[in-house]
C-alpha cells in the first residue's frame, strides 16, 4: 500500500493516504508531510487529514495547516476541517469556521489575482457545503450573487447540499438561467419534499418565462416522491 503513494496517478496516491489512517502500526507521516505540498488538491487534503489523525493533537495540528502560509496548504487544510467537522461532531466544536470565514473575505479584499480570488472562492464553497454549519449561509449568498459564472455555479451546488431552506427560492430563480439550470435543478432534488411548495407556488405565477415553466415539473418528476407527483 505504501508504493501506491509514489504512483502516478495522484487520484491512487489519496486513496493510498486514505486508507493508511487504518494501519496503526504503519506510519507514513515523514512522506504524508511531504505531500501536504503536492500539486493534487486531494492529495493534499488527506495528507493533511493522515498528519491530524496520527497526532496527539489532532485540532493542534489541523490548525497550523490552516494558517499555513501557502494559500494551497490553507485551502486543503480548510476542506479537510470541513469534512472532519461533518464526520466527526468533536470537531464541530473545535473549530472556528466563523473566524476563518472572516480571514478569507479579508484576503479576497486584499488580492489582487483574479484567478486565485476565483479559487478561494470555489474552494469556500465547498467548504460551506460539506461542513453544513448554518453560521456560514451568509457567505454562500454572497458566492451566489458572485460576477464568476463558475462560482455561481459551485455555490447553487453547494446550497443544495447544505439542505437549508433558505435556498431554496434562489435556486428556483435559477431554473431561468440556460448555463445555470442543470444544476440548480439537481440542488433542488436533493431538498427532495421541502422543494416542492416552492416549486408548485412558482409554477403558478402568471409572468413565468416559458423555460422555467418547463423546468418546474421537470424538477418535481425527478423528486420522485408522492407529494411531487400530486404537485404534478
Amino acid at each position: 500500500l505504501q508504493k501506491l503513494l509514489d504512483h502516478d496517478s495522484t487520484e491512487v496516491r489519496a486513496k493510498a493516504l486514505a486508507m493508511l489512517r487504518a494501519y496503526s502500526e504503519v506510519d507514513v507521516s515523514e512522506r504524508a508531510q511531504e505531500m501536504v505540498f503536492h500539486t493534487g488538491s486531494e492529495v493534499r487534503v488527506q495528507a493533511i487529514r493522515y498528519l491530524c489523525e496520527k497526532s496527539d493533537q489532532p485540532v493542534v495540528a489541523l490548525d497550523r495547516y490552516l494558517s499555513a502560509e501557502k494559500e494551497s496548504v490553507r485551502s486543503a487544510a480548510l476542506l479537510c476541517a470541513a469534512r472532519l467537522s461533518r464526520e466527526q461532531p468533536g470537531y464541530r466544536k473545535a473549530i472556528d469556521f466563523t473566524h476563518i470565514f472572516e480571514r478569507i473575505w479579508q484576503e479576497l479584499r486584499q488580492t489582487e489575482d483574479a484567478e486565485q480570488a476565483e479559487q478561494i472562492k470555489l474552494n469556500a464553497a465547498t467548504v460551506i457545503g460539506i461542513a453544513g454549519d448554518a453560521k456560514l449561509n451568509s457567505y454562500l449568498h454572497i458566492l451566489l450573487s458572485d460576477d464568476s459564472r463558475k462560482v455561481v455555479e459551485a455555490a447553487v451546488f453547494n446550497a443544495g447540499e447544505t439542505q437549508a431552506d433558505e435556498f431554496i427560492p434562489v435556486l428556483v430563480s435559477h431554473l431561468s438561467t440556460k448555463s445555470l439550470r442543470n444544476v440548480a435543478r439537481e440542488a433542488l432534488v436533493r431538498y427532495g419534499d421541502n422543494a416542492v411548495e416552492a416549486l408548485s407556488e412558482r409554477l403558478k405565477e402568471a409572468s413565468l418565462e416559458q423555460a422555467t415553466m418547463l423546468a418546474i415539473p421537470r424538477t418535481l418528476a425527478a423528486i420522485k416522491s408522492q407529494k411531487s407527483v400530486n404537485a404534478l
